[in-house]
């Protein structure tokens, strides 16, 4: 591992669960890579069924491939920092 302040592996770690990278892209430090990928499904599976428990007439009335985009560009736009669901919903 390369020498990183916390800070930095924080933020790249943020970035990557936002975006669509490949591990090996954005960890050249991280192994094995599949680790992340397994995290950043649970992730976002996880922010997803809160977003659609939030808002489900919305997700009746655009679809749920439709609302994943929708909720998924919203995140990554929102660059949510306070790490609650409850704030980003709001």
């Amino acid at each position: 591992m390369q020498n990183l302040s916390l800070n930095s592996i924080q933020q790249q770690f943020s970035d990557f669960l936002l975006s669509e990278d490949s591990p090996s892209q954005a960890f050249t430090w991280a192994e094995p890579a599949e680790r992340l990928h397994v995290y950043r499904n649970a992730f976002w599976t996880r922010i997803l069924e809160s977003l659609r428990d939030d808002f489900p007439r919305f997700v009746a009335n655009i679809g749920d491939q439709d609302s994943e985009l929708i909720f998924k560009n919203f995140f990554r736009q929102a660059k949510n920092r306070d790490h609650s669901l409850y704030e980003l919903s709001q």
